[in-house]
């Protein structure tokens, strides 16, 4: 997935180009004017072909213009873009340039899609080490760390490092796929005439990556199992198909994530023990943001400069005041809702200094409890201040789902929106729709 940073005075054609982009894929930064220097993080700028540029830092420049101009073409070119379309145009014709000097940029800066995954605390050093070693291999990798902690980041680096960059990077989301859909998915679908190839044919060639493995349905395991003993002498059928066709295991790396803990799962006959030794062959683990000290303030910084540029708002700088919040904060939604803290705070910014208050945390609140399968503690230190998840978490969503969306109340509780929305339901929490959402990024 490449970033690509718009740059459009036009706030309308702005979230047009925006949205084709994003439905497309790519990770997409705008802004109304060209930022004073470009990152390093961007593969690509689209920009209005009428606003003043200067040096891209070797970033490839596509020019966007109001009308046909052959000079005004050969001068863009001259000046170092690398292309240059005139309006109207096919959004193909966008999409192939876009692919273009991306794929010519991927074999330069393989990972450059994981700005965020940075620390110098040991636990991620020693996670850099790893990385390194395994991304070369064909190994098949599972990723365990708490909601939010940046698994995806983890796997698009071990992506991107390895021998099959230039092949695609197919993900499976297993908690948000209907279990009904999942094989379907996975496997393929379709009658026999005419099938359709599921994910696994898909990634062919490339890396398949299912996040939350954990909550795969045991059906969807055996079969998976039944593959992976078969590995070289058999491919997945498609639904409808001959089952004993000789086709054989695609050319596929496995690479999974979980925040939950599939040893005990298997223990408890939730999670097959051969898939699991077949999904466990090199782990690794991703620390939670409570642990990673100095860490929380070089990634929140990372994300205001993000943020202000995006929203064309330069020059914003936490407070002292703000920057110990963080420090101190729990963080029980880690990367996510670090992130969605700092975007909020940037969006209700009205001067140069963002404070504590903006960023919505309380550094004491959830400083010692959080939701189970997390893989956070509760503290029982004190009985007189011990009170059940089951009431702590009625309690946090009663009282914060008129300030918060249903993705910042998950992220806040370090699970997913689809385990809010069936603990909702266990405990009879009933929605309220009296806030109107907007929408959030997600990292992993």
């Amino acid at each position: 997935m490449a970033h690509i940073l718009v740059v459009e005075p036009d706030s309308g054609y702005r979230d047009e180009l925006c949205d084709l982009l994003q439905r497309h894929g790519y990770a997409v930064e705008s802004a109304a004017r060209f930022p004073q220097s470009l990152s390093g993080r961007f593969q690509a700028v689209v920009a209005n072909a009428r606003l003043p540029f200067g040096a891209s830092a070797g970033i490839p420049l596509i020019l966007i213009a109001d009308e046909a101009n052959i000079r005004a073409a050969v001068n863009a070119m001259r000046d170092g873009a690398a292309d240059y379309l005139p309006r109207p145009f096919d959004h193909g014709e966008l999409l192939e340039a876009l692919e273009r000097v991306t794929s010519h940029n991927a074999s330069r800066s393989p990972g450059h899609d994981t700005w965020l995954l940075k620390g110098s605390c040991r636990a991620m050093r020693e996670l850099f080490e790893r990385i390194e070693k395994v991304a070369p291999t064909e190994s098949t990798v599972l990723i365990e760390g708490e909601p939010g902690t940046g698994k995806e980041l983890v796997a698009r680096a071990l992506h991107a490092a390895g021998q099959r960059r230039q092949a695609p990077l197919i993900s499976l989301n297993c908690a948000a796929t209907p279990q009904s859909l999942i094989e379907s998915e996975l496997f393929g679908h379709g009658p026999a005439d005419e099938p359709a190839a599921g994910l696994l044919q898909a990634a062919g060639g490339g890396t398949l990556f299912l996040k939350e493995v954990g909550e795969l349905p045991l059906p969807t395991q055996d079969r998976l199992v039944s593959l992976l003993r078969a590995s070289g002498t058999r491919q997945p059928h498609l639904s409808g198909t001959d089952v004993d066709a000789p086709l054989g295991w695609p050319d596929v790396r496995l690479i999974s994530a979980t925040h939950r803990d599939i040893s005990h799962l298997a223990m408890n006959g939730q999670f097959r023990h051969e898939l699991f030794d077949h999904l466990k062959e090199v782990s690794l683990a991703v620390p939670p943001l409570r642990s990673r000290g100095e860490d929380i303030v070089e990634l929140a910084q990372a994300l205001l400069d993000r943020h202000s540029l995006s929203m064309n708002k330069p020059g914003l700088r936490f407070s002292d005041e703000a920057m110990a919040a963080m420090s101190e904060y729990h963080w029980p939604g880690n990367l996510r809702e670090l992130e969605n803290a700092v975007e909020r705070a940037v969006i209700l910014s009205d001067d140069a200094t963002i404070g504590s208050g903006l960023l919505a945390i309380d550094a004491g609140r959830l400083h010692d409890t959080a939701m189970p399968d997390g893989g956070a503690t509760v503290n029982n230190d004190n009985p007189e201040d011990h009170v059940s998840l089951q009431d702590y978490f009625v309690r946090f969503v009663t009282d914060n789902q008129d300030r918060f969306t249903e993705t910042e109340l998950a992220a806040k509780l370090g699970i997913s929106r689809k385990n809010l929305w069936e603990r909702r339901k266990r405990y009879s929490i009933p929605r309220r729709r009296t806030r109107t959402r907007r929408p959030r990024r997600d990292i992993g």
